[in-house]
């Protein structure tokens, strides 16, 4: 039986390893994930992961709450009670505080000075006002008696699945999915660094041989549908995830007599030292051809800083002609940042390289887009 969209099932971590070198200032890993049955994906698809609370955090949460972990409680989620410890670890975000819940304790705050400085913060921009306060945080600062944990453990959000591109092919192992997850950091109220609650978990806190919850959702991220079709894939940092997926898939291909697109990858970070990751898999896949085109760009190796958007427009004619000629294109990463300025790079490319004017190049980007020939998986 194959494990399907919204199926959540026990994957077991069964591989790890840091990517990113020691002296980089980020955390970026590989990790494999086996399940007893087959995954139900396609390269390109994304693997859904429900992570734990911290223990740690889980702890001092409870000892701020008087240590009531037995206590049964409904949580959002759950047809049934379960033990406050429980709840807290899997199943309620206890990273963030809803706007609700702080409506909630504001009503019954008898001391007149946090019940102002709550209800003030909450009548302007509530999500900026509640940023960067966990549960325990909050609880600290503005509630000066806890009321009863069946009143409001309820309005705590259910803790929600994060979304990672899958980083490998099935043909590879049906069993088997693998992930690229950069560890995020964020600034509490207090100015201490924290780290992101799903990627700790699954850079950190998880060992191998744990088991945690998964399953796999469809993207509209593809590979065209002919083998023998060229691709143009930009994937900075952990963006390179899905295209790990498509290499593996046009290797697989090939090995299968099916057909022999060429591959041309854009792949940047920091710096080339600690940061090119995957170096020597992309190196091997240039040597034996399946990468027809590997460009780089480490933005920090030198004085003025280079970006995958330089190099595409260093090499703007022959991306369009590559585009010209049927390629698909495929952007991963930042859709605040990076994708956007990838794409302006290939409309000034289409203009400089061809003349034509830049709204008519815009237009011809967004006709790829149209057809499929033109897809971004951002976030």
């Amino acid at each position: 039986m194959a494990l399907g969209k919204n199926a959540a099932v026990l994957g077991r971590l069964i591989g790890r390893e840091r990517l990113s070198g020691a002296d980089s200032d980020k955390e970026i890993c590989s990790l494999t994930i086996s399940a007893e049955d087959d995954f139900a994906y396609e390269a390109g698809d994304w693997l859904a992961v429900i992570p734990q609370n911290d223990g740690g955090d889980v702890y001092a949460l409870l000892q701020e709450l008087g240590g009531n972990a037995a206590e049964a409680v409904p949580v959002r989620g759950s047809a049934e009670k379960l033990p406050l410890s429980e709840a807290l670890k899997n199943f309620c975000t206890i990273t963030q505080v809803p706007a609700n819940l702080a409506a909630f304790f504001a009503e019954r705050e008898r001391n007149s000075q946090k019940k102002e400085s709550l209800l003030s913060g909450l009548a302007g921009d509530a999500a900026s006002f509640l940023c960067g306060h966990d549960l325990r945080s909050f609880l600290r600062h503005f509630v000066t008696d806890i009321p009863p944990l069946l009143e409001w453990v309820p309005l705590l959000k259910p803790l929600q699945p994060r979304m990672y591109s899958i980083a490998s092919s099935p043909h590879v192992d049906k069993k088997i999915v693998k992930l690229l997850v950069t560890t995020a950091t964020h600034a509490d109220a207090a100015g201490n660094m924290r780290c992101g609650l799903a990627s700790s978990y699954l850079n950190r806190r998880l060992r191998i041989g744990d088991f945690l919850r998964c399953y796999t959702v469809r993207s509209r991220f593809r590979l065209p549908e002919d083998p023998q079709t060229d691709v143009i894939m930009v994937g900075p940092g952990a963006g390179l995830a899905p295209f790990m997926g498509f290499l593996e898939e046009r290797l697989w291909q090939r090995t299968a007599g099916m057909g022999a697109g060429r591959n041309w990858l854009f792949f940047g970070d920091r710096h080339r030292k600690s940061d090119f990751i995957f170096r020597e898999k992309l190196m091997a896949y240039e040597r034996n051809s399946l990468l027809t085109r590997l460009d780089l760009a480490f933005s920090r190796d030198q004085e003025k800083k280079i970006y995958v958007q330089d190099r595409i427009l260093e090499c703007g004619e022959e991306l369009w002609n590559w585009l010209d000629g049927g390629a698909y294109f495929y952007i991963c990463g930042n859709a605040k940042r990076m994708a956007k300025d990838v794409e302006e790079a290939a409309i000034t490319a289409l203009v400089c390289s061809r003349g034509v004017e830049r709204e008519a190049a815009a237009s011809q980007l967004k006709e790829l887009q149209r057809t499929r020939r033109y897809q971004q998986d951002v976030y």
